[in-house]
């Protein structure tokens, strides 16, 4: 398949732009743009293995909602373009506050560090994410009892 050089570009962009909807969508309780950003048989591998996705944004909105906001921010994203098919690496810092108001100092905040590594493929035009790969490298704070005490620290 052969690319504009404006074309390679323009799908670099909506590459990207899916997992920056995804982590905006999610500090800002939008579970159905979260959803969106994820094909309906993609499977998510993290902290507590591998999950659909419903599953993992049902899980996802219950356990931010234990939270007084969060904010995820994304950084040094990486793209590669297969055709109809993409690898996107990002990096993510994420802060979960119980401080009223958000932002406030809590012995419970938590603010954690990982990789998403995602295979986006293009589906009626738009990009979506099949399969994620949530890499947790480090976490400061308590994590909530219904998640693992600790997140998994392979690098591979």
């Amino acid at each position: 398949m052969s690319y504009s050089r404006l074309g390679v570009l323009e799908d670099r962009e909506a590459v990207a732009q899916v997992t920056r909807t995804y982590a905006r969508s999610f500090d800002t309780g939008d579970w159905k743009t979260v959803r969106e950003c994820f094909s309906q048989d993609a499977v998510i591998l993290g902290m507590r293995g591998p999950r659909l996705a419903d599953d993992f944004v049902n899980n996802s909105a219950r356990l931010a909602s234990e939270y007084t906001g969060t904010m995820h921010v994304i950084t040094n994203q990486q793209v590669v373009l297969l055709g109809d098919r993409a690898h996107l690496e990002s990096q993510l810092t994420a802060y979960h506050w119980k401080g009223t108001p958000p932002g406030t100092p809590h012995s419970a905040d938590l603010i954690g560090g990982a990789f998403y590594r995602d295979d986006l493929i293009r589906q009626d035009g738009r990009w979506v994410i099949y399969f994620r790969h949530l890499k947790h490298l480090w976490g400061i704070g308590p994590f909530p009892d219904n998640m693992s005490s600790a997140p998994e620290r392979d690098r591979g």
